[in-house]
This record gives C-alpha cells, sequence and structure tokens, in this order.
C-alpha cells in the first residue's frame, strides 16, 4: 500500500505519519526530537533522517514525503534542501512551514484564513494562488495575542494602574500571587529573571480573570483582538477574499479560550464569515498538500 509520509517537525517534537495516497487513511504515526530548523538544523535533521529511517522499515512503499518545518521560512532554504535531498536521497518531497501544512489541514487543501496563538502567533491566508503570512515575528517584536504577549501586556497594565494610583486589586492580586511577588516593585525582577515559556503561563491567569468579568483582564484581551483583526482584515485585502469567506482558529490560546473567540468574531462581524473548527492534526495538511501541489519547494 503506497503512502505519503507527513513530517511535522516543530519545536519540541516532530510528528511523522503515513496516509494512504487514496484515501487519506493514517497508516501508522510516532514522534521524534524537535524539527525547527532554524533553532537547532543539526538536531532536526537528525531527526528527520532517524523518522524517515524507521518509516521506510515500517513500510516501504512511501511515493511522497511532505514537510512542515518550524523555522523553514527564516532558514537558509537553500542550503536545508540539499541537507534534505541527502536524506531522501532519489525519493520526491516538498517542504512547506508548519502554519501552511496547519492550513491546509484546516481547510482540506482549501482557500481561508487560519489564525494560530499558542505562545506566539501567526496568520496565514491562501486564495486560489495567493497565500500570505503575517505576524510570527517572535515574543521580542509582536506575536500579538499569544499567550507571552498577553502576559506581557497584563503586567504592562498592572504597572500602568500602579503609576496612576489606580490599581485593580483583584487583577493586581492574581497576577502577584501567579508571579509569587508580595509587592508590584518586585514582578520586574521576576519577569525578566524568567524564561519565555514561565512568563507565557502567566496569559492562563488573565484569561481566567476574563471569564470572571475582571474589567483589565478584559481590557488586555480586547487590545489584542482589536491588533489581531487589523493583521485578518490585512490578509482579507490583499488576498482579495469574495466574501463569505472561512476562517479557523488553531493553537492552544484561541481553541481552549472562548472568550477569545467571542470577541474576535463580534469585531469581524460585519464580514460574512464561516467559522471552521480545527478538526484535524496539522500533519494531515501534508497530505492534502502532497495531493494538489507538484513537487517542488515554496
Amino acid at each position: 500500500m503506497s503512502y505519503i509520509l507527513g513530517i511535522d517537525g516543530g519545536g519540541t517534537s516532530t510528528k511523522f505519519e503515513a496516509f494512504d495516497q487514496q484515501t487519506g487513511q493514517s497508516l501508522f504515526r510516532f514522534t521524534k526530537g524537535a524539527g525547527n530548523v532554524t533553532t537547532n538544523l543539526e538536531g532536526a535533521l537528525l531527526n528527520i533522517r532517524e523518522g524517515y529511517a524507521e518509516a521506510l522499515h515500517t513500510n516501504a512503499n512511501c511515493t511522497k514525503i511532505v514537510l512542515g518545518l518550524a523555522g523553514w521560512k527564516s532558514c537558509d532554504q537553500p542550503f536545508v534542501h540539499e541537507k534534505l535531498q541527502r536524506i531522501f536521497e532519489e525519493a520526491s518531497f516538498q517542504v512547506y512551514s508548519d502554519i501552511e501544512i496547519a492550513h491546509a489541514a484546516a481547510f482540506k487543501g482549501g482557500d481561508g484564513i487560519l489564525v494560530l496563538a499558542g505562545t506566539g502567533s501567526v496568520l496565514f491566508g491562501k486564495n486560489k494562488e495567493q497565500s500570505l503570512i503575517l505576524g510570527g515575528w517572535g515574543y521580542l517584536l509582536g506575536d500579538e495575542l499569544g499567550a507571552y504577549w498577553i502576559a506581557k501586556q497584563s503586567i504592562r497594565q498592572l504597572f500602568h494602574q500602579y503609576e496612576q494610583n489606580k490599581v485593580d486589586e483583584e487583577f493586581a492580586n492574581s497576577l502577584l500571587d501567579a508571579m509569587g511577588c508580595h509587592q508590584i516593585q518586585e514582578c520586574i525582577t521576576v519577569f525578566y529573571k524568567q524564561s519565555v515559556t514561565d512568563i507565557a503561563q502567566l496569559a492562563k491567569v488573565t484569561l481566567k480573570l476574563v471569564n470572571e468579568n475582571n474589567a483589565t483582564a478584559i481590557h488586555v484581551i480586547k487590545t489584542g483582538v482589536a491588533l489581531f483583526v487589523e493583521k485578518i482584515e490585512l490578509l482579507i485585502q490583499r488576498l482579495h477574499f469574495i466574501q463569505p469567506l472561512a476562517i479557523s482558529f488553531a493553537g492552544s490560546t484561541f481553541t481552549k479560550n472562548d472568550c477569545i473567540q467571542h470577541y474576535m468574531k463580534e469585531r469581524l462581524k460585519q464580514y460574512s464569515i464561516i467559522w471552521k473548527n480545527q478538526e484535524e492534526a496539522a500533519v494531515k495538511g501534508c497530505f492534502y498538500l502532497g495531493l494538489t501541489e507538484e513537487d517542488h519547494v515554496h
């Protein structure tokens, strides 16, 4: 039974899944280590090499490999492509960014806008032959509405209130408790000592307060939603979408928080939008892209 091998290389793990070329049925799957080709190229290539060997050992009848790699858009693509060619030898393969395969999974290879927010955030739109990525600039330069951004904005809002002598006690006490601080000034030291992942966890505090109708937390989230909606409208404009258009949420910050989806839908209610749920894992997008495109590198 011939199959398309999907490889979803992320920052912490690389997912391998084989899909029957005719039906798309999953034949087997497994996971290896990180697959980001910008932050750790050698490690990513090693994991891809080992995973490919394991797939062939399981079933040698692989007709095509489709990869979605974190860091693909910012790496030295010709160099990485050459390295992949050595791994796959004569086998046919295509390479995309991780957001592109997530989009293909959401829309089964069709048109629409995928809005993704986890620790960071990014948007990808595809309309016929045109496609465009917005955002994804990282936690220092952008990533509006990602978990780190929410946490950072929450702390900034806390400092702003402190300077105005108008501190929201519920909001302040919740953040201080989560950061292990007794006074607002202590947040500075904690913030700069902790990792991006640790800071991003503070977003859960703000989102919990949103569900409890805390005005400050709602203000933080609505500010992020407004910035994010600007990017969605820019995608609609630049890719010349005709309504109704399809939009899908992805990433834990969106999919686990109905409040964010609610505020975003409110901001976009002037458009005719079909809201789609992310029903399949991103790696399934490799199957759809393998079926619908010729062999080439993006």
